[in-house]
């Protein structure tokens, strides 16, 4: 058994996949590049159930995808220890399951596992005074679930886009739908009646024409630098917008063993700041620190045209930052220690358009609930 001091609760969990979060990228990549011309054809459908009577908080997902075939699990529940009430239960697990224990069709959906070995589930135990964390490896998990659509709500959309990277053209076009459902049945020996959940699904196909080289696309990354002095450099970065209601910029943050995000969300309220970092502890070569923050700022602080940006902020009061010292591997798990960042931090980052690459969506979906609500929408 491993401890964990966790001086954030809850809200460390989430905000560290941000800042972790590893995302798959066709085979085709890894091999230099799709040829001249070429199409990636995905579908999939799944099934989702949420549970929050008051005491005990669980989510689920279940995925298909095709033409894989290949079937994923993620699960993650929070109960009251049955013994001591200062002390809340936390398990959870995410892996591949047997395709042959998932079975979906237009209008029900039916789990039926026992997680396997190659499913790792994690059990830990906390104290909500505290903030201590013991957790170990879980003991399998049984689900017996099943799915049924209520007609409450439906919603489908599609959404069609053209990205131009170098001398790659990237075309998509996708369309989705999902549908509330009623969910019942026994989940590790629990019983679940009428619980909310969805049934979805999704297509989508991308073509791919003149893929550049490797050596073409890493020459023509800018080399634009953070001016505070951190030797960050953008990897890339960009900006966008949505008939001028909302726009934002991202940037990611890399260089000598660091590596971070910086987002900026302008709409009809005050601009919204997100950024998360992590570097090796100058005191511990073997631990990493973290720091993550989101809040609102100032206008002032932040401008946006058609060709640049520019932020200039020392983080308030608006915007908590949250540090966190990390050591072990996160998810084995490791030791996490977090608290209130003990100084401001500061930004003067300028983004400016270099042509290198440019996208343009259109989307479109209605929904409709109940009886009387219909909403729909296009940009």
């Amino acid at each position: 058994m491993q401890t964990t001091t966790l001086a954030a609760g809850r809200r460390v969990g989430m905000a560290l996949m941000a800042v972790l979060a590893v995302a798959r990228v066709p085979d085709a990549f890894a091999q230099g590049g799709p040829a001249a011309a070429s199409t990636i054809r995905s579908s999939g459908q799944g099934a989702t159930l949420l549970i929050d009577d008051g005491a005990r908080q669980a989510s689920l997902s279940v995925t298909q995808y095709e033409p894989e075939g290949t079937v994923w699990l993620s699960f993650s529940s929070r109960e009251p220890h049955p013994v001591d009430p200062n002390l809340s239960i936390y398990t959870a697990g995410d892996g591949e399951i047997p395709a042959a224990s998932f079975r979906m069709d237009g209008a029900t959906a039916l789990l039926s596992l026992t997680t396997p070995d190659t499913l790792p589930v994690s059990s830990c135990v906390a104290d909500d005074t505290t903030g201590d964390v013991a957790c170990e490896t879980g003991g399998p998990v049984h689900f017996d679930l099943t799915w049924r659509t209520d007609g409450y709500r439906t919603e489908r959309g599609r959404a069609s886009g053209v990205d131009t990277v170098d001398t790659l053209l990237t075309r998509v076009r996708s369309q989705y739908g999902f549908d509330s459902a009623v969910v019942s049945g026994a989940w590790d020996g629990r019983t679940v009646s009428d619980a909310a959940g969805w049934l979805s699904t999704y297509d989508s196909a991308l073509l791919f024409r003149t893929a550049p080289s490797l050596a073409s696309m890493m020459a023509a990354l800018p080399g634009l630098r953070a001016p505070s002095g951190t030797g960050w450099t953008a990897a890339r970065a960009f900006a966008q917008g949505a008939h001028d209601t909302t726009r934002d910029v991202f940037v990611n943050l890399v260089g000598d063993s660091l590596q971070g995000y910086v987002s900026v969300v302008q709409d009809e309220r005050a601009p919204l700041l997100t950024f998360g970092y992590a570097y090796p502890d100058p005191a511990d070569p073997s631990a990493v620190v973290v720091y993550l923050g989101q809040g609102r700022i100032p206008d002032g602080a932040f401008s946006l045209s058609a060709a640049s940006a520019r932020l200039v902020l020392s983080t308030g009061p608006s915007v908590p930052v949250l540090r966190c010292v990390i050591t072990g591997t996160v998810g084995t798990p490791g030791s996490v220690t977090c608290g209130p960042a003990p100084n401001p931090v500061t930004f003067d980052l300028t983004w400016r358009a270099d042509g290198y690459a440019t996208r343009h969506e259109t989307s479109s979906f209605r929904v409709d609930e109940g009886t009387s609500l219909t909403t729909g929408h296009h940009s």
